[in-house]
């Protein structure tokens, strides 16, 4: 993460927070394996896993906000 205060609006916290596809880049970067492996990991982990909308409340949430 930045070492910024966190955004609270979606629109600066979609720039804020690293996408799924970032984050298992650099983990395949600390890991040091190579680009053809890092491009199997991804494509394997987007077929597999959902994605969802940064920051975006849970529909059953009834709060008071």
């Amino acid at each position: 993460m930045p070492d910024i205060p966190t955004p609270s609006s979606r629109a600066l916290a979609k720039n804020y927070y690293l996408s799924s596809n970032e984050m298992i880049f650099q983990i395949a970067k600390l890991l040091k394996l190579d680009l053809k492996l890092k491009k199997k990991i991804t494509s394997y982990y987007q077929k597999n896993f959902s994605f969802s909308e940064t920051d975006v409340p849970n529909p059953k949430f009834k709060g008071p906000f």
